[in-house]
């Protein structure tokens, strides 16, 4: 939080101290598919029931490793039937949601 206290439980924020909590801190904030911490990319849209799940490795030989995930969600959600039908009010809402931050 933007005031250094924790999101969960109030208190003062320390981040991250272990070697595997500073590794998957820095997984979660980076924008590269490679660095991606799940194998199973999940997708959601807050505004719909529409979801779906890649793995990881395929979306790596298809895209590239160093594919931004930004980009990457809005291109696997660009045929989405609402978005399609309503480009100018509907913006897309996709997201992962197994990543902090999403």
């Amino acid at each position: 939080m933007p005031n250094g206290r924790c999101k969960a439980h109030g208190g003062k924020s320390t981040g991250p101290r272990t070697p595997e909590g500073l590794k998957r801190s820095e997984q979660m904030t980076s924008s590269r598919l490679a660095d991606y911490p799940f194998d199973m990319v999940r997708l959601a849209c807050e505004k719909c029931t529409r979801k779906g799940q890649y793995l990881k490795s395929s979306l790596m030989r298809r895209f590239g490793p160093d594919q931004d995930i930004v980009d990457l969600r809005l291109i696997l959600a660009a045929d989405c039937p609402k978005v399609i039908a309503n480009r100018a009010t509907h913006l897309c809402s996709a997201c992962y949601p197994d990543r902090i931050g999403r």
